[in-house]
């Protein structure tokens, strides 16, 4: 009797919570298919273990995705409020998957159960280590995506200005703004990393993307050009924006003021001294005149709604929320910015 309650436990648990790191934006950006894999799992392994009461195992892992996708959803639901009003379908939808998963793999599972006898170890380890997913991924995500927003962030730094230096170099050789629109004249100055052949052909006029970041050169501006570089995904992919113009100034993104794309202006720079650490800040994230581009804040926790917010702390080293107030000036600490 112990040994039901407990498999009916693990298959609930299991078949409920792998769900969940499947909804949290930002995530680990998994596959509609791998949740339905340990709804499979569940079941076949429990059938493997108790083949006797297979019916139960597929209707406890149906039932565990169906409430594992409300509560999921109401916890996280989709950033995006054009795809909320979908939910229900989607819960409808993954929800039969689920069963339909969960009977195959359990009748084929009762069909194995007599040749598995002498493995009932290796089931029952198999077992908790697919129960334990769910919650191994719900606490892996915020330091993977800190990491993953940190060396996009990086990389997208190192590739900006490369591009800035390159498109400067070409528009000072020739003062001519049509030169620019050159993605092949680009690339013999550009010494960053790398982009594809096709990026540069495209570069000038169409955003191209490489590690989560968007880079575009608008070449014919009034006057000069302007430079972009766009996480693909805000707080997903990235949290900083980067941008310039013909006058080397670097900025937190482009806009339009009616005549032009125009690099908006970094809210709340900081104007370093020397003596002030200069030396600890990596180079490339200065602007010309030694100004701090784009203050960075500390992201929305991943986790935001308050119960799990209790259960999983967080670092204090997330980055970037929303943007300052237009009047709003706090510039980032050194340590934030190296």
């Amino acid at each position: 009797m112990r040994r039901d309650a407990l498999l009916v436990c693990l298959t609930v648990a299991g078949s409920a919570l792998c769900w969940w790191p499947l909804m949290i934006e930002p995530g680990l950006d998994l596959t509609w298919w791998i949740p339905l894999l340990c709804v499979a799992l569940c079941t076949s392994l429990a059938t493997l273990l108790d083949q006797m009461r297979s019916s139960l195992w597929t209707f406890a892992a149906s039932v565990a995705a169906l409430g594992g996708l409300c509560v999921g959803f109401a916890i996280w639901p989709p950033r995006d409020p054009i795809a909320r009003p979908y939910i229900p379908f989607a819960v409808v939808a993954m929800t039969v998957a689920a069963a339909l998963v969960s009977l195959v793999f359990g009748r084929t599972a009762r069909i194995l159960a007599p040749l598995h006898g002498r493995h009932r170890t290796t089931i029952w380890i198999a077992f908790l280590c697919v129960v334990a997913f769910g919650p191994f991924a719900l606490a892996l995500t915020p330091h993977v995506v800190e990491r993953r927003i940190a060396f996009n962030e990086r990389i997208a730094a190192d590739r900006f200005f490369a591009l800035k230096a390159a498109v400067k170099k070409t528009y000072t050789e020739s003062q001519d703004p049509k030169r620019v629109c050159d993605g092949l004249k680009l690339r013999q100055h550009y010494a960053g990393p790398p982009f594809s052949d096709e990026d540069w052909w495209g570069i000038t006029s169409n955003a191209v993307k490489e590690n989560g970041y968007f880079f575009m050169v608008y070449c014919q501006e009034k006057g000069g050009y302007t430079i972009d570089a766009s996480p693909f995904r805000v707080e997903v992919d990235g949290t900083r924006r980067f941008c310039s113009d013909e006058t080397g100034t670097v900025g937190c993104g482009v806009t339009w003021d009616r005549s032009r794309h125009a690099c908006a202006p970094a809210q709340g720079g900081l104007v370093l001294a020397k003596g002030q650490g200069i030396s600890t800040i990596p180079r490339s994230v200065l602007n010309d005149d030694l100004t701090l581009p784009c203050p960075k804040r500390k992201l929305n926790p991943v986790f935001a709604h308050p119960i799990i917010r209790n259960i999983i702390p967080f670092g204090s080293d997330y980055n970037c929320g929303p943007p300052y107030k237009r009047n709003e000036k706090r510039p980032p600490s050194v340590s934030q910015v190296r």
